[in-house]
């Protein structure tokens, strides 16, 4: 059970109202927001207070008891099923945030939406939360989830960004800094001032200027960068530590610059953005180079230096295709990387200048289908009047682009019945990109209110919405 100390903070119910009125003498009254009424202990509590609120703890405790043993079941059970990969990468980011629409949503799914639960549920994806960071509480040792502070601290996506950097810095998690606020009265303020501490060590100014003083960053260097992460971390929450500027050092040995890079990998993979507006300067070695590109293909086209390295090459190929506009000239054709390009699954790599020559070739127009179907958009006219080709790019469009495969087929395929209905079967269903004809035909319609997008029977013909009891 909590602490009853001076500092301790109630929020008013119809129970710690209660309590306040039997008690007036020893608390002070605030409001945040200016709606919601705080009690803040003042002064050594009384034993009569003291069991007072032990006893609300014990209420709140009995009528959380149904809630909370079912976000332990469920939360243990997910655990269970858990890979050594998925458990990492909780490790390092046990905010529910970060899991909204991933474990969280299957959660929700699968425990909680449509279930009659036998206690007060409250919002789905409140409850879902809770249960993302039970999880986490058994992947994290040190992770009390008896302790509010911790839970609060934990649930912070902002403090999950500083422990990853913290550890990349000091080789450590701020495990020992959290102990210090662990039992401090407030929660929320707590774990405030452990966040503060906490940053305060990840953007240490002073450690960086004894850092550029001893790998030798110029004074120019040593001044951009500062400016440059100043601004940045002034208007964005996901802050980047002065001190990954040292990477531009060629006075530091092979063994030392892992640390520095392990540390500007942790900034690249919450801001890849920083691999095209992070000063240049830094990524002036292979190492640093191949980070970038690799959180950012596109970031190539800053480092010409590299753009004839085959590892440089082939890792920003492998973020995005579309990177392959800024390999050497002399190698932009090698089939090696045409295929690799081709592939890449977010960009659109066969819709650039350097890629017309490919387009009306089957085989690799079909490297890039099959990484996603939409790319057809880029296809020759007589690839997208191909009814093999159409078929296989509509098996491989992406949830991640609706709607964006039929659309780009020949007027004579969008007229065709197993186009349409391979697209319904396939769950894409872009009935608007369907001929009138096809948005009239009673097979199509059936099919389409056998799925789960029969809601869009409302873009078929009038006929059809009427036969079915549709329109609107």
């Amino acid at each position: 059970m909590k602490k009853i100390q001076v500092g301790n903070v109630f929020y008013e119910n119809e129970d710690t109202k209660a309590i306040y009125d039997n008690f007036p003498e020893y608390f002070d009254v605030t409001k945040e927001y200016d709606w919601l009424v705080k009690y803040t202990i003042s002064k050594n509590p009384s034993e009569e207070l003291i069991q007072a609120i032990e006893n609300y703890y014990a209420k709140v405790k009995e009528k959380n008891r149904k809630r909370d043993e079912f976000v332990y079941s469920v939360a243990k059970e997910v655990y269970d099923g858990l890979s050594d990969e998925d458990k990492a990468y909780i490790f390092d980011h046990p905010d529910s945030t970060g899991h909204h629409f991933g474990m969280g949503l299957g959660i929700r799914n699968k425990y909680i939406h449509g279930q009659k639960l036998d206690f007060e549920e409250g919002h789905p994806d409140n409850l879902s939360s809770e249960i993302t960071l039970r999880i986490a509480s058994m992947v994290i040792d040190s992770f009390d989830y008896e302790n509010p502070f911790y839970r609060s601290i934990y649930d912070d996506f902002t403090f999950s960004h500083l422990r990853r950097l913290y550890k990349a810095l000091m080789g450590d998690y701020p495990d020992s800094i959290l102990e210090k606020y662990a039992d401090e009265p407030d929660k929320y303020e707590a774990a405030k001032k452990a966040k503060k501490k906490v940053r305060s060590i990840v953007l240490d100014v002073k450690r960086f200027k004894k850092l550029a003083s001893k790998y030798q960053l110029t004074e120019i260097q040593y001044r951009v960068f500062k400016e440059f992460v100043d601004a940045y971390n002034a208007k964005n929450w996901d802050i980047i530590p002065y001190d990954v500027a040292i990477l531009c050092s060629r006075k530091m040995a092979a063994d030392e610059r892992t640390r520095w890079l392990q540390l500007m990998e942790a900034v690249l993979k919450q801001a890849p953005r920083m691999a095209l507006e992070m000063p240049a300067f830094v990524f002036n070695q292979k190492d640093s180079v191949l980070l970038a590109v690799s959180a950012m293909g596109i970031s190539l086209k800053r480092f010409k230096r590299f753009n004839a390295d085959e590892d440089v090459i082939i890792a920003a190929l492998h973020d995005n295709g579309e990177a392959i506009r800024y390999v050497n000239k002399e190698l932009r054709y090698k089939d090696e990387y045409i295929r690799l390009a081709l592939s890449s699954k977010y960009g659109d790599t066969l819709k650039m200048r350097c890629m017309i020559p490919y387009r009306d070739n089957e085989e690799l127009v079909k490297i890039a289908l099959e990484a996603n179907g939409r790319n057809i958009e880029w296809a020759s006219e007589r690839i997208k009047d191909d009814f093999e080709m159409a078929a296989f790019a509509i098996r491989n469009q992406k949830d991640y682009y609706p709607e964006s495969t039929v659309c780009n087929l020949s007027a004579r395929l969008r007229d065709n019945l197993d186009i349409a209905l391979l697209d319904i079967r396939e769950g894409h269903a872009c009935i608007r990109d369907y001929s009138k004809r096809l948005r009239d035909n009673d097979e199509v319609a059936k099919a389409l209110l056998e799925t789960e997008k029969s809601w869009k029977i409302y873009q078929m013909s009038k006929r059809i919405q009427k036969l079915y009891d549709q329109e609107d």
